[in-house]
């Protein structure tokens, strides 16, 4: 038997099809391993869908945690990253970097004010999905 497309437990978001406009961006999850139908179709079988699904219509989506905490990891890389360039720049760049910056938002409330949001959109969602 040759490997599944997906596997028991694997998140899946629909596209491209009339199903996905009736659930947009929501997020399922396999109930098997997809196989070939016979139909020939690679199908999987979807918790709380009645009957399997075409796989050419589904693809991954990152358990919601797990997409979090990566965009999270990526951000605070990204300013850290800053915070090194920053320090290797000549005084005098230096000095105008930290004017801009107090003339500004602090990189930290902006980091803050992107993550309330994200979690906000979240929120409403998972709200919407239910």
């Amino acid at each position: 038997m040759s490997n599944p497309l997906f596997e028991k437990g694997e998140h899946v978001i629909m596209h491209t099809c009339l199903e996905s406009e009736k659930h947009p961006n929501k997020v399922w999850v396999c109930k098997t391993d997809s196989f070939k139908a016979n139909s020939g179709h690679e199908v999987v079988f979807l918790e709380g869908y009645s009957g399997y699904f075409l796989c050419v219509f589904l693809h991954r989506s990152a358990d919601p945690k797990e997409r979090i905490e990566k965009e999270i990891l990526t951000a605070m890389s990204c300013i850290d990253r800053m915070q090194e360039l920053v320090q290797s720049l000549p005084e005098e760049e230096n000095e105008q970097y930290n004017v801009f910056v107090s003339n500004n938002i602090d990189m930290k409330q902006k980091f803050k004010y992107f993550l309330n949001r994200y979690f906000d959109k979240l929120a409403r969602s998972r709200k919407i999905e239910a």
